[in-house]
């Protein structure tokens, strides 16, 4: 019978370094970058918000989520329009909306 602290005492062998590039994340330089990441999170969070309920007005056919949907999309035009002029103050290129 074998002692069953040396069972779970076993020699771990490190393999070599496999040829995987590592992971990057997003790349804040700048507060412009900054806003930009903000608001496109605030602007893909509210974009699925509003389609969810789109849906669940048309399923149900309610009047009520319907006017939340109207309400959703104006708030997210609000959001773009906030960012345009934020990354306008700040002098950002238009390159920081797609590359970053």
């Amino acid at each position: 019978m074998h002692n069953i602290l040396s069972f779970l005492e076993l020699k771990v062998y490190a393999a070599t370094a496999v040829g995987a590039s590592p992971i990057s994340g997003v790349e804040v330089t700048s507060v412009a970058s900054l806003v930009n990441i903000i608001t496109n999170v605030l602007i893909i969070v509210g974009v699925a918000i509003t389609v969810t309920m789109f849906i669940i007005s048309v399923i149900r056919g309610g009047a009520k989520a319907l006017v939340y949907v109207i309400i959703g999309m104006i708030g997210l035009l609000i959001v773009y329009g906030i960012r345009t002029i934020l990354l306008n103050l700040l002098g950002a290129s238009q390159d920081i909306v797609t590359n970053y």
